[in-house]
């Protein structure tokens, strides 16, 4: 059985996962930094879906480093008070140490970004949710 797949010119060669129900690839977001990337179809048109993930990764890009500010000025002070061990840290070392691994578009055009956190809460995988106009909304820590 051959696999489902879709090319798009900015999200690569995208294949369709069906234990998740949507379509997957990997796909480089600023230099260097290869990210897992999915697209939640729901009952929406493939392709109309697959457009707007692709759009919307465009300004992802973009805007990668002010979202991952985003969040960093969000958390700060989280990990400053509660989770650090005595040594704090500033916005920028926020911002060094926490890595995007893997980009959720929804059907709408809203997104989750997932970040490794560099070990500021243990481990714990750092959510940034985006807007369907590419807009920070909120950043939490998973789990």
């Amino acid at each position: 059985m051959s696999k489902k797949t879709i090319k798009n010119e900015v999200l690569g060669e995208l294949v369709w996962d069906s234990d998740l129900d949507c379509w997957s690839s990997k796909v480089e977001i600023t230099p260097g930094n290869i990210v897992n990337l999915s697209v939640d179809i729901e009952d929406v048109e493939t392709s109309a879906v697959i457009e707007r993930a692709s759009h919307s990764f465009t300004r992802i890009q973009k805007q990668e480093v002010n979202l991952r500010r985003c969040a960093a000025n969000q958390l700060l002070d989280l990990y400053n008070h509660t989770w650090n061990d005595g040594d704090e840290i500033d916005c920028p070392t926020f911002m060094k140490l926490i890595k995007l691994e893997e980009v959720h578009f929804n059907s709408n055009g809203s997104a989750n970004l997932y970040y490794d956190d560099g070990d500021l809460f243990w481990g714990h995988t750092i959510i940034l949710s985006i807007d369907c106009d590419g807009a920070f909304k909120d950043a939490n820590i998973a789990g």
